[in-house]
């Protein structure tokens, strides 16, 4: 149907069902196949040794608030005694952590598998444009 008006006046409505109108247009791309066990272990959150990490850099973040408090404190009162320990605990309470989480960089989890896969997932399946009349959804 390759008709054409030119250089005419329209004095009725034409019916043109091949043009795109009332059309979404949208990038598709291959599903991922996502099981219940696999929904389960994104869910699930970080490893042991990462929470573990965790707890120590917030206790260390207390104990340096704490420290902070004597500090200045001290100004005031010169009397208050800070003992060596307190920084020492500060000190390994940060340096464990940073061991944790360098460990954690180290120790394979369900986790982390999983996101690879979906990474290399989403970055190799091909993406294809395509049209769809509004109101229709794609089974």
């Amino acid at each position: 149907m390759n008709q054409s008006v030119t250089d005419k006046e329209l004095k009725e409505p034409i019916n043109l069902p091949t043009l795109l109108s009332g059309i979404s247009v949208g990038t598709w791309q291959e599903d991922f196949p996502l099981t219940g066990r696999d929904f389960e272990h994104l869910k699930q959150g970080n490893p042991f040794i990462i929470t573990c990490g965790h707890s120590m850099l917030l206790t260390s973040a207390g104990l340096a608030l704490s420290l902070i408090g004597k500090n200045a404190s001290k100004i005031k009162h010169p009397d208050i005694i800070i003992y060596d320990g307190e920084y020492v605990a500060l000190i390994t309470g940060l340096a464990l952590s940073a061991l944790c989480y360098l460990i954690s960089l180290f120790i394979p989890s369900d986790k982390k598998k999983l996101m690879k896969r979906l990474k290399k997932h989403f970055d190799t399946s091909q993406k294809k444009r395509a049209y769809m009349p509004e109101g229709e959804t794609e089974q």
